[in-house]
């Protein structure tokens, strides 16, 4: 008969364990690789695909906190992992021009009130032998309390750019709230009634209800242009 596995043992691995996003199926054998290039061989222990997000098992509580700090490399590229749980994430813009400067990213981060843990870091990619920026830009970050994921889009310049990290799903992107949708917002009021909502998305209909005033500059103020 097999000895009953203690819940302790089953905390450990969840401490010992990190989550990869990836958009494209990949290669496990490469990943595994990549991971015990970074921390020692022989120290991966469990691999488990779930849609796009890979939990990694590894021997240590240390190398797992590795992973996430430093990232490995994969496929030619720095990528970051998360722990289980963790309000640390990298999050990735991506295809953004060249004229957006860093600031204007870190800048939407305060506004989240999510606090940046470095420099925003660039991606590149070989050209003979120059390396060119390929528009993805990405920075370590630490979640407030109570936020648990970002948008899937922001914008830039009067453009829509796309948002990702980790364990991301959709939220209200003025409060980053997922329990509700932006007309639904508490904090989404009309700006000369006070009074909540008013908004549509789509169509010309953009009149509070209550007010019967044209709230089309708030709308434009909640969505970043």
């Amino acid at each position: 008969m097999c000895s009953k596995i203690s819940d302790e043992y089953y905390k450990n691995v969840k401490n010992c364990t990190v989550k990869f996003s990836f958009d494209e199926r990949i290669n496990l054998n490469n990943l595994i690789e990549a991971i015990e290039e970074t921390v020692g061989y022989n120290t991966v222990e469990t691999v488990v695909p779930m849609n796009g997000i890979y939990e990694i098992s590894v021997s240590h509580v240390d190398y797992c906190n590795i992973i996430a700090k430093e990232g490995i490399v994969f496929e030619n590229k720095r990528v970051y992992g998360s722990t289980v749980g963790s309000k640390i994430m990298v999050v990735s813009f991506m295809n953004i021009p060249a004229y957006i400067s860093d600031d204007e990213i870190l800048e939407k981060h305060s506004l989240w009130k999510v606090e940046a843990l470095g420099d925003i870091k660039k991606r590149y990619f070989s050209h003979g032998d120059r390396q060119i920026l390929d528009g993805t830009r990405y920075v370590r970050v630490k979640f407030p309390p109570g936020v648990d994921s970002l948008p899937y889009a922001t914008k830039f310049d009067g453009r829509s750019f796309i948002g990702k990290h980790n364990d991301q799903s959709k939220v209200c992107y003025k409060c980053l709230k997922s329990d509700h949708e932006i007309r639904n917002c508490p904090e989404f009021v009309c700006f000369r009634c006070d009074k909540q909502g008013h908004n549509q998305r789509n169509g010309v209909e953009k009149i509070c209800k209550t007010c019967d005033f044209f709230i089309f500059f708030e709308w434009h103020l909640v969505i970043g242009t």
